[in-house]
C-alpha cells in the first residue's frame, strides 16, 4: 500500500471510529446517570447528528487542504482528542462545573485541524455536556465564549507553549467573564465567585501548557530542523548558490526576506515562505536530487513544484506571496542596475507588478479574496518602501545576514 492510500485508510478508520464511538459513549453516560429512555435516545441522536456534521466538515476541509499543519499523524491525534473529549463529557456530571476544561480542549482540537473544525468539534462536546450535565444558561454562555476566545488567542499565538500573551489574555478574560456572568445571573458576590473561576482557570492553563509542551515537536514544527538548516544564509546549499552565481544568491536573499515578512504579517507559515523565496530559482529547474539530498520538507517541495511551472497561476496564498515577491525583487534589481534609476519608486513598482498579475489572471486559481489581495498589496508597499534593496537593510534597520 503506498503512502497516499495508507494515509487515506488511516483517515477513514479514524472517521469510522469517531462516528461509532460517539453514540456508545453518550449512551453509556446517559445510562450511568439513569436517564429516561427518551432522554437517552435524544442524547444519542444529537451526538450522532453532531459527529456526522463534524466529519463532513473535516472531509471538506481536508479536500481544500485547509488543515493548519502538515502532519501525517494529525488525523490520529484528532481522533485521540475527540475520544478524550467524549470521556471527559461522560465524567463531567460527577465533577464541579468550573473544572470542565473546554478552553483547553478547544485549543488542542484546533491544533490538529483548523479553527473552523476545532470550534465546531468543541462546541459538539459542549452540546453533549448540556444534555448530560444540565448546564445553566450562565455556564453555557461562559463555555461558549471561552471556546471562541481561547481558541482565537492561541490560534493567533501559533500554539507556542511559551506564548505568555495568550495565557495572560485568556486568564484575564476567563476570570472577567466568569465573575460578570455570575453577577448577572446569580446577582450576588462572595468568596465562591472568585474561588471557582480561579480553580478552573488554573486547570485550563496547566492542561494547555503541559499539552502544548508535549505536542510542540509533534505538530507545530514538524519540519523545524529542516527549515533552520535551509533558511540559514551561511548554510551549505545557499553557500553553493552564492559561489555559483552571486546575483542569483542576492535575488534569493531579497525574495526570501520579503516573502517571510509579508507571510508573517498575514499570519501564514513564514518559514515556508522564506524557504520558497530562497530556493525559487531551484524550483524552475529539474532539481529533484537536490531536494532529496537536502531534505526539503514536503510543503516546500509542493510549493517549488507548482512554482516551476511557467505561467501557471499559484494555488495557495504563500504561492501568491512568492510570485509577487519574486516579480517585485526582479523589477527593483533591474532598475537599480540602470544608472539612471538610482532612486527607484518602490510603490510604483509594487503597483505595476500587482496590476500586471491581475491583467494576466495570475490570482484566479488561488483561494484568495479581493480584500486579501488588497491587504497583501498594502503590506508589499509598506515593506518594499522601508527596505533597502541595494544593501539588504530591513525595515527594522538591521542588515540581512547573507548580504
Amino acid at each position: 500500500m503506498d503512502g497516499i492510500n495508507e494515509q487515506g485508510m488511516k483517515e477513514f478508520l479514524v472517521s469510522v471510529a469517531m462516528f461509532f464511538l460517539t453514540p456508545i459513549f453518550i449512551g453509556f453516560a446517559s445510562y450511568l446517570q439513569k436517564r429516561t429512555g427518551s432522554e437517552t435516545m435524544r442524547n444519542i441522536v444529537m451526538g450522532i447528528g453532531g459527529v456526522g456534521i463534524l466529519l463532513n466538515v473535516m472531509e471538506y476541509e481536508r479536500k481544500r487542504n485547509a488543515y493548519l499543519f502538515e502532519n501525517k499523524r494529525r488525523y490520529v491525534w484528532l481522533g485521540f482528542f475527540y475520544v478524550i473529549g467524549l470521556i471527559l463529557v461522560c465524567f463531567f456530571p460527577y465533577v464541579p462545573l468550573y473544572f470542565h476544561p473546554y478552553m483547553a480542549l478547544g485549543v488542542f482540537f484546533i491544533l490538529f485541524s483548523n479553527f473552523k473544525i476545532g470550534i465546531l468539534g468543541t462546541y459538539l462536546f459542549l452540546m453533549n455536556g448540556i444534555f448530560l450535565c444540565d448546564y445553566s444558561v450562565h455556564f453555557v454562555i461562559f463555555f461558549t465564549l471561552m471556546i471562541f476566545i481561547g481558541g482565537i488567542l492561541f490560534y493567533m499565538s501559533g500554539f507556542l507553549p511559551k506564548a505568555w500573551l495568550a495565557y495572560g489574555g485568556a486568564a484575564a478574560i476567563y476570570v472577567t467573564l466568569f465573575v460578570a456572568l455570575d453577577l448577572l445571573f446569580a446577582r450576588e458576590i462572595g468568596m465562591e465567585t472568585f474561588k471557582n473561576p480561579l480553580i478552573g482557570l488554573i486547570l485550563n492553563l496547566v492542561f494547555l501548557f503541559c499539552g502544548l509542551q508535549l505536542l510542540e515537536r509533534q505538530v507545530k514544527f514538524p519540519y523545524r530542523k529542516q527549515y533552520e538548516v535551509l533558511n540559514n544564509p551561511k548554510g551549505e546549499l545557499l553557500s553553493q548558490i552564492k559561489e555559483m552565481d552571486g546575483k542569483v544568491y542576492d535575488k534569493a536573499m531579497h525574495t526570501g526576506y520579503l516573502s517571510k515578512r509579508v507571510a508573517h504579517l498575514i499570519g501564514l507559515d513564514e518559514q515556508l515562505a522564506q524557504a520558497g523565496g530562497y530556493y525559487h530559482s531551484i524550483g524552475k529547474k529539474e532539481s529533484l536530487m537536490i531536494r532529496k539530498e537536502h531534505k526539503f520538507p514536503p510543503p516546500l517541495i509542493e510549493l517549488l513544484a507548482s512554482y516551476s511551472e511557467s505561467n501557471t497561476p499559484p494555488h495557495s496564498k504563500i504561492g501568491v506571496i512568492l510570485i509577487l515577491a519574486e516579480a517585485i525583487v526582479s523589477s527593483v534589481l533591474f532598475l537599480l542596475e540602470k544608472e539612471q534609476e538610482q532612486n527607484v519608486n518602490y510603490k510604483k513598482v509594487v503597483r505595476t507588478v500587482f496590476r500586471k498579475m491581475m491583467d494576466h489572471h495570475m490570482f484566479d486559481e488561488a483561494e484568495i479574496t479581493t480584500k486579501e489581495l488588497h491587504n497583501m498589496q498594502e503590506l508589499f508597499l509598506k515593506e518594499a518602501a522601508a527596505y533597502d534593496f541595494s544593501c539588504g537593510i530591513g525595515n527594522d534597520g538591521s542588515s540581512l545576514p547573507g548580504l
